[in-house]
């Protein structure tokens, strides 16, 4: 899709120096965008690199930044919700509303991704949340043979 939305900008640029425009791949563009950006919020929520502050929280103790995840990710259940249930108020209104440039797409089109990708994204936040919650405190990992503690520790998911 970021293919896409280069091509197109690439195409517009080009476009311009000859006396003939596309006006809708400005649109296209920009809805290529918006998809792209719904598409990928619950791939990364799903392997876990969304955007937060995952790089400071890990350098704290297990006990303070477990808290700290399982708040980001009610966080980020809520607001998918109130996402999902906008998408469910808009999405009548808008499915037959045709771009100005670009007649085979309406708005209500890219509603319907921001609805399905907000939806995953719950999803995989509450199952991250619950893995979180199910995660015993960092201990050190006892060797069988040795009775001795391990350099290593284990979070267990």
């Amino acid at each position: 899709m970021l293919g896409v939305i280069l091509g197109l900008t690439l195409l517009q640029v080009v476009i311009r120096e000859i006396p003939y425009s596309i006006v809708w791949t400005e649109e296209l563009a920009r809805f290529t965008l918006i998809i792209l950006t719904f598409v990928g919020m619950p791939y990364a929520m799903k392997q876990q690199e969304d955007i937060s502050l995952r790089q400071i929280i890990e350098k704290m103790p297990f006990r303070y930044w477990k808290p700290l995840f399982i708040f980001s990710n009610i966080m980020v259940i809520v607001l998918c919700v109130a996402l999902v249930i906008s998408v469910y108020s808009i999405v009548p209104r808008t499915i037959n509303q045709r771009l100005v440039t670009f007649r085979f797409f309406a708005q209500g089109h890219a509603h319907i991704v921001l609805g399905i990708g907000s939806f995953l994204t719950i999803l995989y936040a509450i199952e991250h949340t619950y893995e979180l919650w199910q995660a015993d405190e960092e201990a050190d990992v006892v060797d069988d043979d040795t009775d001795e503690a391990d350099d290593t520790t284990e979070v267990v998911p």
